[in-house]
């Protein structure tokens, strides 16, 4: 993400968000940037 700061900002605010949903639940929070961390793992891997 060091190269990508675009990303790396959208991942900030994705976990910020994510948390204030999920309300100290750590599957729910885990889930919630699964989405977005499987898509940048996926092009980081192409």
């Amino acid at each position: 993400m060091k190269a990508h700061p675009e990303i790396r900002e959208t991942y900030a605010r994705l976990k910020k968000k994510t948390a204030l949903e999920v309300n100290g639940d750590v599957e729910g929070y885990r889930e919630g940037k699964n989405d977005f961390v499987e898509l940048h793992l996926a092009k980081a891997i192409d």
